[in-house]
């Protein structure tokens, strides 16, 4: 995955909870040329920095996003730190805010965003997902009651409790997906109005693996297509 670039690209990565992104991610996190960058992380590593966009970030109201200002001043740096060709932003951009302020990123980071990639999923087989997740206290392995479900009593790696994390709760699950409607899905709409050519919609369901490969064919066709003509990806 070669890109005739100025410093290279950035390339936008969202899905709704349950949609697998994190997973799908592994899959083009040890490519060549390729760096992920986890913006959800990195806001939350600069709040424990106390930076000064760190501070702005903790004063985000509990269930709200952080301001646009200091999220465009982490991933700004963190583009311009990197050394790989394309950078792909996990989570970024989630409200309409950012996704109109992404020419001022181009220009700040001398990268051209060249696609949006959005992991689609249907909300009820994302709830369905997350309403029957399980995780071992002991050893940390994740079973899902549906999909690959655990042994009637225990782990069946090393006999561990089995837990349903506080996330995965049914009223968290679905305040999480109502957030995803409200602020995330927008931005996808903005997309599809406004920049159609670059934005690739991925299906979801499958197997990880499954979603690996289609996710990492869309970033194929992301680096390689420039400007309009671009189409949808939906494998």
């Amino acid at each position: 995955m070669t890109e005739s670039k100025e410093t290279g690209v950035l390339i936008g990565l969202l899905g709704r909870p349950g949609s697998g992104k994190t997973t799908a991610g592994e899959a083009i996190a040890g490519l060549d040329e390729v760096a992920l960058l986890r913006v959800g992380g990195l806001l939350a590593e600069e709040v424990e920095r106390g930076s000064p966009a760190g501070r702005e970030i903790a004063r985000t109201p509990e269930g709200g996003l952080a301001p646009t200002g200091p999220v465009l001043q982490v991933v700004e740096r963190c583009a311009n730190e990197s050394v790989a060709p394309v950078v792909v932003l996990d989570g970024f951009p989630r409200t309409r805010d950012q996704a109109e302020a992404i020419g001022g990123l181009e220009r700040a980071t001398g990268r051209r965003f060249a696609s949006l990639i959005v992991l689609a999923l249907p909300r009820s087989v994302a709830e369905r997902r997350l309403n029957g997740r399980r995780v071992c206290a002991g050893c940390g392995r994740v079973y899902n009651i549906h999909s690959d479900p655990p042994p009637p009593d225990a782990c069946a790696d090393c006999a561990g409790g089995l837990e349903r994390r506080d996330d995965d709760r049914p009223e968290v699950v679905s305040r999480r997906q109502d957030r995803y409607e409200r602020d995330t899905k927008p931005v996808v709409h903005w997309f599809a109005d406004d920049s159609p050519e670059r934005l690739r919609c991925v299906r979801a369901s499958g197997s990880p693996d499954v979603v690996g490969s289609r996710l990492r064919q869309a970033l194929d066709g992301a680096v390689t297509t420039r400007g309009p003509g671009a189409s949808t990806s939906e494998n």
